[in-house]
């Protein structure tokens, strides 16, 4: 959660001082079904791409480094599955429901999928870096691409997220109004002018964006955020925005597999059709056995084909060996020009 101002319970009562209706329709919409369905289909493709990479992972520095990345895009998915329950329990509960949900969300759940989602990022460098070495450095291919480096690189790089985004738990603490709805209440952390320039502007942007930091600015023309941007606010279909991307973003590499990589594609229409792609007749022959008496006896015809051409061949050389040949190599015998004349 980045506002940088307290907020309580007047929130929620402002939210309920308009209709609604269309928010929590927008919720739905926006967070249960488009949030819902990209993380379904992200935790799909991501076990899919599991399944099929993960056989070569130990050998490969890259596949593994690929297996890795699709383990942090799942975390981040599951981190931020408060988004469709939030558009569902507004629909239930109304506004107070979905709020409640949003502020824990926001508070605890959403520095989680940002730790993975940097922990994501991390692992798309350490690719581009092993592909580096391999290409341009290939004298150096067999130390730097490994297994072992990679696993070793991707652990420290998951420590330093942990540790960059440790900070943002101990800013809010959550309350319970009268009402029973929770509001964040910030503390003193929040309010230091050096924390929020140097780690949540300078070294948070840089880090982890670098794109011109949209939402830091529209936090700053519209103060306090969390009111703007709740139903009523000039700021309402904003609010689910960097979700809905983050998600979108940690579904998309089993598409980009789809699209771009001929040997992930034969794989999975193998693991969808149920075929062995590298071995289809010995895993028939293994699974029918009137399809193995019909290989085993086809089998036995080709060797015996094959060794009746190898008699003939044979013959044919020896054969060939007993015609007398002269120095012309049309296999006529060679004749004297002074016989022939007398």
């Amino acid at each position: 959660m980045d506002s940088t101002t307290n907020v309580d319970s007047t929130t929620a009562s402002a939210a309920t001082a308009v209709n609604p209706g269309p928010c929590l329709l927008y919720y739905f919409i926006l967070a249960t079904l488009v949030g819902g369905i990209t993380i379904i289909l992200g935790l799909l493709g991501n076990a899919l791409s599991l399944s099929i990479l993960g056989k070569q992972r130990k050998t490969s520095s890259t596949i593994q480094a690929l297996c890795l990345l699709a383990v942090g895009d799942s975390f981040v998915l599951i981190a931020c599955l408060p988004v469709p329950v939030a558009g569902v329990l507004g629909m239930i509960y109304g506004l107070k429901g979905s709020h409640s949900v949003g502020v824990l969300a926001s508070v605890y759940t959403f520095e989680v999928a940002r730790i993975f989602n940097q922990v994501s990022t991390l692992l798309t460098v350490i690719l581009m870096w092993q592909r580096y070495v391999a290409v341009c450095l290939p004298h150096k291919a067999k130390q730097l691409c490994t297994v072992r480096m990679v696993n070793t690189v991707s652990a420290c790089c998951s420590v330093a997220a942990c540790l960059f985004y440790l900070p943002n738990f101990f800013l809010y603490s959550l309350r319970t109004s009268s009402d029973g709805g929770l509001y964040p209440v910030s503390h003193s952390l929040v309010h230091n002018a050096y924390f929020q320039t140097i780690h949540s502007l300078v070294l948070t942007y840089f880090v982890s964006y670098i794109i011109p930091p949209t939402k830091r600015v529209l936090m700053w023309v519209y103060d306090p955020f969390t009111r703007n941007v709740a139903c009523g606010g000039e700021l309402q279909y904003f609010a689910f925005m960097p979700h809905i991307a983050l998600m979108l973003n940690s579904s998309a590499n089993f598409s980009v597999y789809i699209l771009f990589a001929r040997g992930f594609r034969r794989k999975l229409l193998a693991i969808l059709t149920r075929r062995n792609a590298v071995a289809p007749t010995e895993s028939n022959s293994n699974t029918n056995p009137g399809a193995n008496t019909n290989h085993i006896d086809s089998m036995a015809s080709t060797r015996s084909c094959k060794a009746a051409r190898d008699k003939a061949s044979t013959e044919a050389k020896s054969s060939k060996a007993r015609t007398p040949t002269g120095p012309n190599f049309n296999g006529a015998e060679a004749v004297d020009p002074r016989s022939r004349k007398a």
